[in-house]
C-alpha cells in the first residue's frame, strides 16, 4: 500500500525526480471522491451542476483567446505543454504526457511557506469534433445567484470573460455551441490531494471561429488541513482560474516564428 499524504514540503519545492517518486507509488484509481461521479466534468455544465447538493463547489471559467485554426491549434499545443499549470507558484511536470490514467501532480505553494503536492489521474482525453459540446458559460456561482424562469438550468444566468479586453456576455448555462474543433482533458483527485474532485480543461474552435479556453471544476475539501484553511483554498482556486486563462491566452499570441 503506498503514501496517503498529505504530501507538504515546508519551505522547499520538492525535485522532480521526488514528485516522480511519489507519483509512482500510488495505486491507479484510488481517487479521493465517490466512484460514481469520476468523470462527471466530461458531461459538461448540466452534469456538474447538481453536484451543489454534495455540497461540492462548481467553478467555470471561459475566455475568448482568439479565433481561426492557428489559434486553436497553438492553444491546444499550450494545454498539451500544461502551459496553463506552469504559472510560478503552481507547477505541474511538463514531460507528463495527457493520456488516460496517467497520473500527474501538482506542486503548489501555499501561504508563501508551505509546498504541498497534489496527486490527479486523468479520467479522458477528447480530441475531435464528435464529442457534445459542453462550452455553456459562467463565473462562480454566489449563493446569491438570481434565478429566472425559461431555461432548463431554471434560467440561472452566467458570465463569461470574452477576449483580452473582458468584455462580458450572459446566457444560460445550458446554451451549447456548433464546433469546428475541440480538445478537452479531465482529471480527478488521488487520495493525498488536499482538496477532492475533478476538473476538466477545453479548447474549442467554434462555428464563428471564435476559440475559447474553458475550466469547469467541481471540488470540496479532501482533507483536514483543507478544510480549516478552506477560505485560503478558494482563493487559490480563483487565482490558478485567471492565471491559468492569461497564460494560454500568452501562449496564442506568442510569435509563430
Amino acid at each position: 500500500m503506498g503514501p496517503s499524504g498529505p504530501f507538504l514540503f515546508p519551505l522547499w519545492k520538492p525535485a522532480i525526480e521526488k514528485v516522480r517518486e511519489i507519483l509512482e507509488s500510488l495505486r491507479d484509481d484510488n481517487f479521493s471522491y465517490d466512484a460514481d461521479l469520476v468523470g462527471t466534468t466530461r458531461g459538461g455544465v448540466d452534469a456538474v451542476e447538481p453536484l451543489r447538493k454534495k455540497r461540492f463547489q462548481i467553478d467555470h471559467n471561459q475566455v475568448c483567446i482568439g479565433s481561426g485554426e492557428a489559434a486553436f491549434q497553438r492553444a491546444k499545443k499550450a494545454v498539451r505543454d500544461w502551459r496553463h499549470f506552469q504559472l510560478g507558484w503552481a507547477t505541474v511536470d511538463p514531460d507528463t504526457p495527457i493520456r488516460e490514467r496517467e497520473r500527474v501532480a501538482v506542486v503548489a505553494r501555499s501561504f508563501g511557506l508551505v509546498w504541498t503536492l497534489n496527486p490527479l489521474q486523468i479520467l479522458y482525453v477528447d480530441d475531435g469534433t464528435d464529442s457534445p459540446s459542453t462550452s455553456s458559460t459562467r463565473e462562480e456561482s454566489s449563493t446569491n445567484e438570481k434565478r429566472n424562469g425559461g431555461s432548463r438550468s431554471g434560467g440561472r444566468k452566467a458570465r463569461a470573460k470574452v477576449g483580452p479586453g473582458a468584455v462580458e456576455r450572459e446566457e444560460g448555462l445550458s446554451g451549447g455551441v456548433s464546433t469546428k474543433a475541440r480538445f478537452a482533458y479531465g482529471h480527478g483527485t488521488l487520495k493525498g490531494h488536499l482538496l477532492s474532485g475533478e476538473e476538466r480543461f477545453l479548447v474549442e474552435w467554434r462555428d464563428d471561429d471564435s476559440v475559447w479556453y474553458d475550466i469547469l471544476a467541481f471540488s470540496r475539501p479532501g482533507h483536514f488541513l483543507a478544510a480549516a484553511t478552506y477560505p485560503a483554498a478558494r482563493f487559490y482556486q480563483r487565482q490558478f482560474a485567471k492565471q491559468s486563462m492569461r497564460a494560454v491566452q500568452a501562449a496564442v499570441e506568442e510569435d509563430p516564428d
